[in-house]
């Protein structure tokens, strides 16, 4: 993908504050009484990093961003957390939306944070998963 526009940028930011408030964390077996449960977030309810990560993915869509550009990537924390995010390639960049961060950062400063990838939807294939580095 090309390198982002400011308005582009602008759009991932505010989508990923909005869905970052717009619930609160909360594991899926305290939300859903399982231990893994993947349905997009609904404002005002629990939810964990992959249900925000839904709701993301599904918002961007939504507002015309392609299926191929908005990938899901499950990858672990500092703290070696099984953790699910939101991933855009922008011109050689892979820029995240992580429920743990307001901001929009680079994987690359999430790399240098203590962040490991381990796999992430595939571009080719929209039920494939790639390993994620």
């Amino acid at each position: 993908m090309h390198a982002l526009t400011a308005a582009q940028r602008r759009e991932l930011a505010a989508v990923n504050l909005r869905v970052n408030h717009a619930s609160r964390q909360l594991s899926d077996l305290a939300t859903f009484g399982v231990v893994e449960h993947w349905e997009p977030a609904r404002p005002g309810t629990g939810a964990d990093c992959e249900d925000m990560a839904l709701a993301k993915q599904a918002e961007l869509v939504r507002l015309g961003w392609p299926v191929g550009d908005v990938r899901l990537a499950v990858c672990w924390t500092e703290t070696a957390e099984r953790h699910c995010v939101v991933t855009v390639e922008s011109g050689g960049n892979t820029i995240v939306l992580d429920n743990r961060r307001d901001r929009i950062v680079d994987w690359a400063m999430l790399k240098r944070l203590g962040y490991r990838g381990d796999r992430r939807e595939s571009a080719a294939s929209p039920t494939g998963w790639a390993l994620f580095v």
